[in-house]
């Protein structure tokens, strides 16, 4: 992949209403970095919606590191329903290809998580994602999102 075409993927997915529909409940200001590799995005959510920017985030409160192979399978996903579309970004998360595989790291506390509406995006997945959560046991989809580790 180039950095011209997973750049051009990822933004076309971000752009996609289904993404701008789950980015609302983020606070304006939010940056979340994207890496692919050695090249570096920022996500930024504005009054607009989100925008993906071919820099690197200034300060992101979460990192996505995605597997080389994962901008063009998010370009190829058609669903615009937010359930599947979550266990499909969560069963990345514990897919153990590296080709392949979605990580995350955040940088924000339980509190400020909250505050700017991450917890929220989690339940617009409603009933269906948090059955699939469940499934998954909390202890394992905790440990993937390295939550409340506070990397800079």
């Amino acid at each position: 992949m180039t950095l011209d075409s997973d750049f051009s993927y990822l933004r076309q997915f971000f752009e996609r209403p289904i993404c701008q529909e789950v980015a609302s409940a983020l606070k304006n200001g939010a940056e979340l970095a994207i890496q692919v590799g050695a090249d570096s995005y920022a996500l930024v959510k504005s009054s607009t919606g989100i925008q993906l920017l071919p820099r690197a985030a200034n300060s992101p409160d979460i990192t996505f590191c995605l597997g080389d192979n994962l901008p063009r399978q998010l370009h190829e996903l058609t669903t615009n329903d937010v359930s599947e579309l979550g266990m499909t970004l969560l069963s990345w998360m514990f897919n153990q290809h590296p080709h392949s595989q979605l990580k995350a790291s955040v940088h924000l506390g339980p509190t400020a998580l909250f505050t700017r509406g991450y917890f929220s995006i989690l339940m617009r997945g409603g009933s269906p994602f948090m059955q699939y959560l469940s499934q998954k046991g909390n202890k394992s989809w905790l440990n993937s999102l390295r939550l409340f580790q506070k990397k800079k």
